[in-house]
């Protein structure tokens, strides 16, 4: 129990560091988007769907590496992760992987998260939280701060399965890519060796069950970084156009993850529970 301690309590720096890590990746969407970062178009009106979603894009980021407002932006960019999806990937095909939504899922529910995480350390929120006496969101944010186990594992589920998906590309040639941003390139993670997607398979799975949980984030955020030193970085210097966004943000939600644990719903926390003689149903 005090291993499990002493990791729990670098958690807010390292929701500290997904921030930032989200604010430099969205932000290059919306740069895209408004003033033709990386080559792209830009768009000349505020008020087409690509217009609004830029202004999200570029605004949102900005807050959430400041630490303001930080839940209700998550929130927000959250709705727009999951509308972009339905508007722009999933038409192309069931598989996020194969649609080339995967990046999209990943932010939509990072973000989520993230409404009920909180902003972890060095945040404008928490500094006026803590200067305030009156708080009108309190009962709220503690409300909020109860379901992040249950955030955390569904985070945990997508990305094991992203991974297992992965692993079936790698190992088997199975969900090839039918879509994506024009003149992206692959997904980084897929230039590894192909060997290495039995390791998927395998781990992926055990993400999906919350089983050796920390271990095998820890792993897999290692091979998730491997792949972006090794296979995006040459590429070029922004993520946004080397192939490597996908991985980076597998990395830090990894890194939470291997932090914190699995979360609810997983065999570790019912194997703690049933040490401790708890029922798994029961709450801790």
């Amino acid at each position: 129990m005090a291993a499990t301690t002493q990791w729990e309590r670098y958690a807010p720096y390292v929701i500290f560091v997904i921030r930032m890590v989200a604010a430099v990746l969205f932000f290059q969407h919306g740069a895209q988007k408004l003033f033709g970062f990386t080559g792209a178009p830009v768009e000349q009106s505020f008020l087409t769907q690509r217009g609004v979603a830029g202004v999200l894009e570029m605004t949102g980021p900005v807050l959430f590496a400041l630490g303001l407002f930080t839940r209700v932006t998550a929130f927000i960019l959250c709705g727009e992760m999951a509308f972009a999806y339905f508007i722009r990937w999933a038409p192309l095909g069931f598989w996020p992987l194969s649609n080339g939504g995967e990046e999209a899922i990943l932010f939509c529910y990072l973000y989520l998260w993230i409404v009920t995480a909180g902003p972890g350390a060095w945040s404008v929120d928490g500094w006026l939280e803590r200067h305030t006496s009156w708080h009108p969101g309190r009962a709220l944010t503690q409300r909020l701060q109860s379901l992040e186990p249950y955030t955390r594992a569904v985070l945990r589920i997508v990305a094991g399965f992203f991974v297992v998906q992965h692993g079936l590309r790698k190992a088997f040639g199975m969900l090839p890519l039918i879509g994506g941003r024009p003149g992206a390139p692959p997904f980084a993670l897929d230039g590894l060796p192909a060997v290495t997607g039995y390791f998927d398979l395998v781990a992926g799975a055990m993400l999906i069950a919350g089983l050796f949980t920390r271990p095998v984030a820890i792993v897999v955020a290692i091979e998730m970084f491997v792949a972006y030193i090794v296979v995006a970085a040459p590429r070029g210097p922004w993520p946004i156009s080397n192939g490597g966004g996908e991985v980076l943000l597998h990395v830090v939600i990894l890194a939470y993850i291997a932090t914190m644990g699995a979360g609810a719903w997983s065999v570790d926390r019912n194997a703690h529970r049933t040490v401790r003689g708890v029922k798994p149903w029961q709450s801790t």
